[in-house]
C-alpha cells in the first residue's frame, strides 16, 4: 500500500482527496516517505513529474486534481512523467433512476468517487415524473403510477 504525503493542498480539498486516496488504497499521513506536492496551474490539464518520493501535481480544474489523484500510483510505481490536456468543459454521466433501477444513497456516493477519478465533472440522475410532489397536482399527470 502507497503512503503520501500532500503539501500545499488546500484546505477545502482535504477531504475529497483523502477519500479518493483510500478508494485507491493510499494512506495520506504527515510522517509518509512520498511527498506529493500540489499547484494549481495556469492552464487546464494534468501534470505529474518528478522522482517516486517527490511528486510534482499541477491540475487547472478541481475534477483535474481528482483525475491527477489517479495516476498517482502509476506515478510513484513507473516515474514516468505523465500529461494530459483538457479537452471538455462538461464530462458527464446520467444515472437512470427511474422505477426499478433506483441506486441507494451508498452507490450513488461510490459512483461519484469513481467519476471524480475519471475526471468527470457533472452527474446527472434522470429521474421520471412517476412520483408525486405535494402541492403539485398536475406533476406526473397521466403518467401512470
Amino acid at each position: 500500500m502507497l503512503s503520501v504525503r500532500f503539501c500545499a493542498l488546500p484546505e477545502e480539498l482535504v477531504y475529497p482527496v483523502g477519500e479518493l486516496c483510500r478508494s485507491l488504497e493510499i494512506t495520506v499521513c504527515d510522517d509518509a516517505p512520498i511527498t506529493v506536492t500540489i499547484r494549481e496551474g495556469e492552464s487546464e490539464g494534468i501534470s505529474l513529474s518528478g522522482d517516486k518520493e517527490n511528486v510534482l501535481l499541477t491540475y487547472g480544474k478541481r475534477n483535474e486534481l481528482y483525475r491527477a489523484i489517479s495516476y498517482l500510483p502509476e506515478f510513484i510505481r513507473e516515474g514516468k512523467p505523465i500529461e494530459e490536456a483538457n479537452r471538455y468543459d462538461m464530462l458527464c454521466y446520467m444515472a437512470d433512476m427511474s422505477r426499478n433501477a433506483v441506486m441507494n444513497v451508498k452507490t450513488v456516493k461510490t459512483m461519484m468517487r469513481k467519476m471524480a477519478l475519471m475526471g468527470l465533472n457533472t452527474y446527472m440522475l434522470y429521474t421520471e415524473d412517476t412520483y408525486e410532489v405535494e402541492g403539485e397536482p398536475f406533476f406526473g399527470y397521466m403518467r401512470g403510477r
